[in-house]
């Protein structure tokens, strides 16, 4: 009797350990009749040993992108393997990246060191800050880019808008102003004939945060201000819209999403070896 009734305790401890399922977000999934919990609202918790998060959808914000199936995703890296790193945007791309120094073909410091043409920037990226010259062809009126002319010394240049240019949507031609770009173009001011979009008010200094034109971004305490959405608070005294990211300790302090790095995210990280760079 004495040994069938330890077995019986044994096999319910052992059920028990199954069922419980707790979490980081400190709440033990319900323990089923076959001993196999449910996670609770925010996944479950890490596995452990690097197996990531489990909850699938749950770990989610609405509208939020879901990292594709097969994944392992992590709030930091001590749920990843330990040869990878917790991306809270993926891991990094390194695409395009230079990976060595590209030196010009024919360097120059002015146009008599060219048997033809003219002595101009260098433009490949990978030329690695050096601002170097290099010879090239003199332009052509079709070898400049929109908004520019092939002036007599062989060099593009931009067209005035007093000469020529047409500003753009949003912009008036102020060659004079402080403000002005390259064809002489600024945006229009609010106080001089632009209408701010909703959420902005025409008050160019007021307030830290403004759009090109000076209207100010009303804060979320103001009418007619931001509205605030999942894991965010409103600060009135915030910067711009006032709203803010909320702090957190764990999922559950969070709207929607997981708890990453003590604040709310949409959505969890995502496992990955530290990508390499450019050799």
């Amino acid at each position: 009797m004495i040994r069938r009734a330890f077995y019986g305790v044994a096999v319910a401890a052992l059920v028990g350990c199954g069922g419980s399922g707790a979490s980081r977000d400190g709440g033990a999934g319900q323990a089923g009749a076959s001993g196999g919990g449910n996670a609770g609202r925010g996944g479950g918790g890490a596995t452990g040993g690097g197996g990531g998060l489990t909850g699938g959808s749950n770990l989610y914000c609405p509208g939020a992108t879901e990292w594709p199936a097969g994944e392992t995703v992590c709030r930091d890296g001590s749920e990843c393997s330990p040869d990878e790193l917790c991306y809270p945007n993926g891991p990094p791309d390194f695409s395009g990246v230079c990976g060595g120094c590209i030196p010009p073909a024919s360097p120059c410091t002015s146009d008599r060191d060219c048997a033809t043409g003219i002595c101009g920037p260098f433009p490949d990226p990978c030329n690695c800050g050096f601002n170097a010259n290099e010879c090239a062809p003199a332009c052509t009126d079709a070898s400049c880019a929109d908004g520019e002319r092939c002036a007599t010394d062989g060099r593009c240049e931009p067209i005035p808008c007093d000469d020529g240019f047409s500003c753009p949507d949003q912009k008036r031609c102020g060659p004079t102003s402080p403000d002005a770009d390259a064809n002489g173009c600024e945006w229009t001011p609010c106080t001089d004939g632009w209408t701010c979009i909703d959420g902005y008010v025409c008050e160019p200094t007021v307030g830290n945060i403004h759009d090109p034109h000076g209207c100010r971004q009303l804060s979320c305490s103001e009418p007619g201000g931001a509205d605030c959405g999942p894991n965010t608070v409103c600060n009135p005294s915030g910067i711009g819209s006032g709203c803010e990211v909320k702090d957190c300790q764990r999922d559950s302090d969070c709207d929607c999403g997981v708890c990453m790095n003590d604040k709310c995210a949409r959505r969890p990280g995502v496992c990955a070896s530290p990508a390499s760079g450019p050799s």
